[in-house]
C-alpha cells in the first residue's frame, strides 16, 4: 500500500472522528451554566445578573448538534465512496470530500466565533458573587463554577475541524498528483510494451 493511500484512510478516519468531537461537544455544551437556569427570571429577587446567558446559549448549542450530526453523514459518505481505500478517485470521491471540508470549515468557524463570544459574554456579565451567595445558602441544590472548560473546548474542536479540513485538501491534491504519475507510468509502460511488440 503506497504511503498515499494509508493517508487518505488515515484523512477520512479523522474526519468522522472530528464530526463526532463536535456532536458530543454540542450535547454538553450548556452542563456548566444549567444552574444559572434557576436565576434568569429578573423579576425573582433570586435574580443572578447575567444568567440569561444560558438562555443565549440554547439556540447555538442546538445549531451545533445539528449541524455536527450533518458533518458525520458527510463523514459517512466519504465512507460510502470509498474515499478511505479507492486507488483512483472519481467524480464522487471528489464532490464527497469537497462537501465535507466545505461544511467542516464553515461549523469550525461557527463554533469557534460562538465560543469566543459567549465565553466573553460568561466572564464580563454573570454576577459570581451573588450566584456564590447562593449556592452558599443552598449547596444541596445548587453548584457555581467560573470554569470556561466548555468555551475552551469548542475552540479547541474548532481546531481539530480546520485540522481535518486541511487533511482532506491535502489528500485530494495529493491522489490528483498520484494518479497522474501512474497515468504516466501506466502510459511508458504500454509505450514499451508496444516498442517490444516491434
Amino acid at each position: 500500500m503506497s504511503h498515499q493511500m494509508i493517508f487518505q484512510k488515515i484523512t477520512t478516519i479523522f474526519s468522522l472522528a472530528a464530526a463526532v468531537v463536535f456532536f458530543v461537544l454540542g450535547l454538553g455544551y450548556s452542563t456548566d451554566l444549567y444552574t444559572l437556569f434557576y436565576f434568569i427570571d429578573s423579576t425573582s429577587f433570586m435574580y443572578v445578573e447575567g444568567s440569561r446567558i444560558y438562555y443565549d446559549v440554547q439556540d447555538f448549542n442546538r445549531a451545533e448538534v445539528l449541524y455536527a450530526v450533518i458533518l458525520i453523514v458527510l463523514a459517512a459518505l466519504c465512507f460510502m465512496m470509498l474515499n478511505n481505500t479507492r486507488r483512483k478517485y472519481y467524480v464522487t470521491n471528489f464532490v464527497s470530500s469537497g462537501l465535507f471540508a466545505g461544511f467542516a470549515c464553515f461549523l469550525s468557524w461557527y463554533v469557534y466565533s460562538n465560543s469566543v463570544k459567549y465565553k466573553e459574554q460568561f466572564l464580563t456579565t454573570v454576577d459570581f458573587e451573588k450566584w456564590q451567595m447562593w449556592v452558599d445558602m443552598f449547596p444541596n441544590d445548587f453548584k457555581m463554577t467560573k470554569s470556561t472548560l466548555w468555551f475552551d473546548l469548542g475552540t479547541a474542536s474548532a481546531v481539530v475541524g480546520i485540522v481535518a479540513v486541511v487533511l482532506v485538501i491535502v489528500n485530494v491534491i495529493w491522489k490528483i498528483v498520484w494518479m497522474a504519475k501512474e497515468k504516466e507510468a501506466m502510459k511508458a509502460l504500454k509505450t514499451k510494451a508496444t516498442e517490444v511488440q516491434r
